[in-house]
């Protein structure tokens, strides 16, 4: 298969490649034309497979078989190149309505009625088509929020047809009676039998795509497949104003009769059910508290961001008009009650109620978004707040490894409040991309010097005052950060070999050659040592000595290190997996399949495993067995690790942003547009977040809610993740200088 920068067929540049079940995605650049597309295959396992050869010839027969319409993912042509089959569709830049849910969870009510009445269209227009047997209409049987596209211009598109059923074509009776589709939103007759699926059935299937864009979730939802099947096929799903009172009597009615369990009760036709969505009126902003609209593409967000969710375009206050007198008074009471949320919040912030007043400043700030004297005070009770945090009392912990902990939390229990101030900076090497340590007073830190045949330097500097107490030079650059342990042992990867040296002296006390460059920060536990490979090899080390205890091979390159708990090790890797160990023998207890590669440890936190991938997404899935709880989907790869502390998950993301996700579910609690990449990994210090940018600042966000605390510029790349000890935030940069910040609080 091909990679990335490679030619399909001499013409065709691979630009990016994503896995899915059974098949993969290029996004190709077609030299000739300047176009993009998107090309479907099949996994390179499937291709032999003459069953799998056919079905996916089906799928290209049907989707070509559609034309052209705006509201439909269009299929160019389909070609078979050295024996692997290639159908070329539609690129669409722009997020899936699966994704937008993720972000938003519920959409804004006439938003979610435009995005419907686009997917009724493109769906009236395929049941209409005619098949060469001059029988009309294509059944989709796979319509929910993941097979809907919205592209730059905030236009839905369906795609997928990978499950669509001709009319009358007798190949679908050798499916028999088993359901094919999604579940939440299959309706029961194509759970009993997927071949009687019919335009009724499609219906269905949109009534359970408009719920979860006005209620939040699916109509059916449970814990096993068992659950939802039973409740689908005997169930009667409670009304969208039960869960969203917002949602008028008429929407409720419209969309509950697209799920009437028998399919006689339903609407007949996608043109019946966009002439009742044409009847529907909502009143008044409801639950959209941003007031904001995309100047680019329109978008009508619920919640308020820096940046559009759509196509990243810049978001303004909407002004279209002059809104009827019922608005109008609508605004004067959110006026009225924001000021005194406002009032209320400074009472409880004069008292040195910080948690209080944040949250009631909150708020205000949702109801008032334009009130520049709310904003002011939230920004500055957040600062405060941090600041009171960081006098309180201290206790001073190592920071062994970039994330924190064997656990890779990314989070320090240490506080330290943003105003900082440079306090020194030192030269260490021409370059540096390892994050640095921090541990009992002393930073190690290495990189890469310009020097014949010795191009490593490690260095120990003093906390205070950054002065160099030692160095040790290595053939190889150092780009993996050390390990502290009991801040007496320093364990030190360099190319394939791994040291442990005395803390004391830079004494080297035993080195190990693992056999391929070592990229990931080592971890220990239990008198362990975990380092990974170039190789895709995870070795479990004696701390005392380096004998091997034992080694597993992953298919692909392990780029970030090892995730351990009492008992367990987790590793990512370039294959697009991610495994799970057993501490003490290495046996894989189970896996999980990503949409690209895993390049970055992940982070282990209350019986959670959070994985970040170059598929642009956050996976949080069961430690125990791999089970998948949510995905978070961002604006671009993710080079770094996430940080968590009590609901709060940070990424930060090639696509110049940082991310707030909550914990328990998945949703998006704000975003920060910084302005250049973001591959520091982020850690958390009490209620600051910190984290450095390709755009040469340092950055300080309030952890719950993304407000910009602080930021210096240090004119350099930042790429390494900040050590935060003893009043102290430590940067590296890629000018090969240590920078050692300090609070001013």
């Amino acid at each position: 298969m091909w990679e990335p920068g490679q030619k399909i067929d001499n013409q065709f540049v691979v630009l990016d490649r994503f896995a899915g079940g059974m098949g993969i995605v290029f996004v190709v650049l077609d030299e000739l034309t300047h176009h993009k597309f998107a090309v479907k295959t099949l996994k390179p396992e499937l291709i032999a497979n003459p069953t799998a050869i056919d079905r996916f010839r089906q799928e290209a027969r049907t989707w070509l078989s559609l034309g052209h319409h705006p509201n439909l993912v269009y299929a160019a042509v389909y070609r078979e190149i050295d024996g692997v089959p290639l159908l070329f569709i539609e690129y669409v830049d722009g997020v899936s309505l699966a994704d937008l849910l993720r972000i938003e969870r519920v959409l804004f009510l006439p938003q979610a009625l435009a995005f419907a009445m686009q997917i009724c269209e493109g769906m009236e227009y395929l049941h209409s088509l005619r098949t060469p047997t001059g029988e009309e209409g294509i059944i989709h049987r796979d319509l929910k929020p993941a097979n809907v596209l919205i592209n730059r211009q905030c236009v839905a598109k369906v795609t997928d047809f990978g499950l669509a059923k001709i009319h009358g074509d007798i190949s679908a009776l050798a499916e028999g009676r088993r359901g094919v589709g999604t579940y939440s939103y299959m309706p029961p007759e194509q759970v009993l039998d997927a071949a009687s699926a019919d335009r009724r059935s499609d219906v269905y299937s949109f009534g359970a795509t408009l719920y979860h864009m006005v209620a939040g979730r699916p109509p059916v939802d449970g814990e096993t497949t068992s659950t939802v099947v039973a409740s689908i096929l005997r169930g009667s799903p409670a009304p969208p104003s039960s869960i969203n009172p917002e949602v008028p009597p008429a929407l409720d009615s419209l969309i509950l009769r697209c799920l009437a369990r028998q399919r006689g009760d339903r609407f007949t036709s996608f043109r019946e059910v966009r002439q009742a969505l044409s009847e529907i009126e909502v009143e008044g902003e409801g639950r959209r508290r941003s007031g904001q609209r995309c100047s680019n593409c329109g978008y009508l967000p619920r919640l308020h961001y820096d940046a559009c969710p759509v196509c990243a375009g810049k978001l303004a206050v909407a002004k279209a008009g002059a809104p009827p007198p019922q608005e109008k008074a609508g605004e004067v009471a959110a006026g009225e009650a924001a000021a005194q949320l406002a009032a209320r919040a400074l009472e409880h912030r004069d008292a040195g109620r910080f948690d209080q007043a944040i949250v009631l400043l909150r708020q205000a700030a949702n109801l008032a978004p334009d009130d520049a004297s709310i904003s002011r005070a939230l920004d500055e009770t957040a600062l405060l707040a941090a600041r009171h945090q960081a006098r309180g009392p201290q206790r001073h912990y190592n920071w062994p490894v970039e994330g924190g902990n064997l656990n890779r939390l990314g989070f320090t229990p240490e506080v330290v409040a943003p105003p900082l101030r440079v306090a020194w900076t030192t030269s260490v090497a021409d370059w540096i991309a390892a994050a640095p340590v921090v541990a009992n007073g002393r930073v190690y830190v290495g990189g890469y010097v310009e020097e014949a045949g010795r191009h490593g330097r490690l260095c120990a500097l003093r906390l205070s005052d950054g002065a160099i107490l030692w160095e040790l030079r290595a053939q190889k650059e150092f780009v993996a950060a050390a390990c502290v342990v009991g801040g007496r042992m320093l364990f030190v990867p360099s190319g394939p070999r791994l040291a442990a040296v005395d803390c004391e002296t830079g004494r080297p006390l035993w080195e190990v050659e693992i056999g391929a460059d070592i990229y990931g920060g080592p971890v220990t536990v239990q008198n362990l040592v975990l380092v990974t490979s170039a190789a895709g090899e995870v070795s479990a080390l004696g701390a005392q000595t380096g004998q091997r205890v034992w080694r597993f091979t992953a298919d692909g390159p392990v780029l970030g290190g090892a995730t351990a708990s009492e008992d367990m090790v987790w590793v990512g890797s370039s294959d697009y997996h991610v495994y799970a160990l057993d501490l003490h023998s290495g046996k894989v207890l189970w896996t999980y399949v990503t949409g690209g590669e895993v390049q970055v440890p992940c982070a282990y936190v209350r019986g959670s495993l959070l994985v970040a991938s170059l598929d642009q997404r956050v996976h949080c899935i069961h430690a125990l067995d791999g089970r998948r709880r949510w995905e978070f989907r961002t604006d671009g790869e993710i080079h770094t690790s996430p940080a968590a502390c009590e609901n709060t998950v940070v990424v930060g993301t090639r696509g110049k942003s940082a991310f707030g996700i909550a914990l328990d579910s998945g949703h998006a609690k704000w975003r920060f547009a910084a302005r250049d990449w973001i591959d520091s990994s982020p850690v958390i210090s009490g209620r600051t977040v910190y984290f450095g940018s390709h755009d040469g600042h340092v950055y300080a966000l309030e952890r719950e809610s993304g407000i910009l605390l602080w930021r210096q510029d240090l004119q350099c790349e930042i790429t390494a993740a900040p050590a935060v000890s003893a009043g102290y935030v430590v940067i590296a940069g890629r000018d090969g200088r240590v920078y050692g910040l300090k609070s001013r609080a």
